[in-house]
């Protein structure tokens, strides 16, 4: 379990407050969405915020509030490693961190709430690095002050540590803004792909193989919508199983084929873009003019093994 302040507790060896400090969850967005236009990216940030929200409702969290910058998001909340476990189940996430946001006054202020930060998560025999990035001019570059931190943490510690830079056991990082800094140190990759309802909306077969999942999951990292569709035997727990990478209630609907009149219809009405089919062995062709995917065709067995680990929450 990672360690957040406590704004009752945090002093240092001379009994200075490093506060006022504010407990958060540090959200990357996944890469990809960096790439878009200022209008789409803006449009996948807000439904990011949205699956986010959505799900802590589900779950009955309190959220108090999300704030959005380019490329990151910040979670404020009584109840942050509730939040937290939500995050590993919401697309569209590059990873994210139990945070503090700091105050500062100055660099000699910031480099010394650094320091105490770091002195504070570092056990004997730990090796460390430093890892800050400014975003204002502090007069010094973001190397010259992770080099600072550095030194001044080597200088007040009482336990035995050392500096590493390639693998070390803890690295700190400190993200420098206007008067404000974050501080953390321990970072949980996410899914990334795009937040889900970003694309259209698919049918998905379901049927008795477990493959199906894998196809389901893998057009969701795509920010599709999914809408399970079934043409005689399937297993509900496939559904129920992505049901918990889904903001939206994913309910099956019961065909007796694909050129039926009522599947056709419901192809139009729902404006569906597209199949997808777990097996590239089963050919719809003949049946329905409708586009097909069959993401698993070329999937190699190690991705496969890591989306179905996913699926299994291993």
């Amino acid at each position: 379990m990672d360690f957040i302040l406590d704004q009752k507790q945090v002093f240092d060896n001379n009994q200075r407050a490093i506060l006022p400090n504010t407990p958060l969850i540090l959200i990357k967005m996944a890469g990809e969405i960096h790439l878009k236009s200022t209008f789409v990216r803006i449009q996948f940030e807000k439904k990011l915020v949205d699956n986010i929200k959505s799900a802590a409702k589900k779950s009955n969290i309190s959220i108090t509030k999300i704030e959005r910058g380019r490329g990151l998001l910040k979670i404020f909340s009584s109840e942050l490693e509730k939040v937290q476990s939500l995050l590993s189940k919401i697309f569209g996430i590059s990873n994210y961190s139990l945070a503090n946001e700091i105050e500062f006054s100055n660099l000699d202020d910031l480099i010394a709430k650094a320091t105490d930060y770091s002195l504070l998560h570092l056990n004997e025999n730990d090796s460390f690095a430093i890892r800050a990035k400014r975003f204002i001019t502090l007069g010094k570059s973001s190397q010259e002050i992770s080099a600072l931190i550095g030194e001044q943490v080597l200088e007040k510690s009482k336990k035995k540590i050392k500096v590493n830079l390639t693998k070390p056991d803890k690295e700190f990082r400190f993200e420098i803004n206007k008067e404000k800094f974050l501080a953390f140190h321990s970072t949980t990759q996410g899914l990334a792909g795009l937040p889900v309802s970003c694309n259209g909306k698919l049918a998905w077969l379901v049927n008795e193989n477990p493959d199906c999942m894998l196809s389901g999951l893998l057009l969701m990292k795509r920010g599709c919508i999914l809408q399970p569709v079934v043409f005689g035997k399937f297993n509900q727990k496939f559904i129920d199983n992505l049901q918990i990478f889904s903001p939206l209630q994913m309910s099956p609907l019961k065909f007796n084929s694909l050129d039926s009149p009522d599947f056709k219809s419901f192809v139009e009405q729902q404006r569906i873009l597209a199949l997808i089919l777990p097996d590239s062995n089963l050919d719809v062709s003949q049946n329905s003019d409708l586009l097909c995917f069959y993401p698993l065709q070329l999937l190699p067995k190690e991705l496969k093994e890591h989306y179905s680990n996913i699926i299994n929450n291993k």
